[in-house]
């Protein structure tokens, strides 16, 4: 799913993620059984190294929204891919919009 935003270098969640956390939330209660995994992303501006740590910043602050919510958090995985693994290309401005990296 996507529609999950941060502020530029944040692992805060913006107020526009909402409606993709209550959508995520509804799915969690109709598969109770299933896991989940939280994947986080960045774009390619900074250190490899920082975008990394940041981006598992972001999944766990995602798992962490989801908690507050009521949703058992071992049934959650948060893991971080940095610019590694990219969603979108985010090779020009127009692509990698600051308030998404």
């Amino acid at each position: 799913m996507y529609g999950l935003y941060f502020d530029f270098g944040s692992a805060r969640l913006r107020a526009e993620s909402k409606p993709i956390l209550e959508e995520i939330l509804a799915l969690y209660r109709t598969e109770p059984s299933r896991q989940y995994v939280v994947e986080g992303h960045t774009d390619s501006v900074g250190d490899p190294d920082y975008n990394r740590r940041l981006s598992l910043e972001r999944a766990q602050a995602v798992v962490a929204a989801l908690v507050h919510m009521g949703v058992a958090p071992d049934r959650f995985e948060a893991q971080g891919f940095g610019a590694d693994s990219p969603v979108a290309d985010n090779t020009t401005d127009e692509a990698a919009p600051r308030t998404a990296g």
